[in-house]
């Protein structure tokens, strides 16, 4: 996980490393891509593995969140973004950090309680009017949490 800064939406709370697809490139593609560009690892796009899709929506668009996992890759993970983000680290899913983006949090207890075989899908946001829901200026920074563990990489 990293701990996210300076991008005026939910710094200091912890996500994952994410990104868009570019036009053109196929999702798992862009996966391997973020991973490289933003925690210094390759990820061989058939080494990825759906772990849960999420509908989301905030007040500012309506996205469709495809979260997915891999258990092999090369490197070693480093902060290639530190403008972006002032800590990475690895979490046991049963203790994600505090403060957690909260969608990010929802995404991931539904992916270790389903069935790896059978990943479900879930909404987020959709329960509230859109002007109810956090936006960058709602969402604000905690006090400082840490760093988090960085020495356990079979933790998440």
């Amino acid at each position: 996980m990293s701990q996210r800064a300076g991008t005026g939406f939910a710094d200091g709370y912890w996500s994952l490393p994410a990104g868009h697809v570019d036009e053109d490139e196929p999702l798992l593609a862009a996966a391997s891509r973020e991973m490289t560009e933003e925690i210094g690892v390759t990820v061989r796009p058939d080494a990825w593995r759906l772990a849960h899709v999420m509908h989301r929506r905030s007040p500012e668009r309506v996205t469709v969140d495809v979260f997915l996992t891999a258990e092999t890759w090369d490197g070693e993970p480093c902060n290639l973004e530190p403008e972006k983000c002032t800590a990475i680290g690895f979490f046991p899913r049963e203790a994600l950090p505090a403060p957690t983006v909260p969608y990010i949090a929802e995404a991931l207890q539904k992916a270790i309680s389903e069935d790896p075989v059978t990943p479900a899908a879930s909404h987020y946001g959709w329960d509230a009017p859109p002007e109810s829901l956090p936006t960058p200026t709602t969402v604000t920074s905690p006090p400082d949490q840490g760093t988090g563990d960085q020495s356990n990489p079979d933790g998440g």
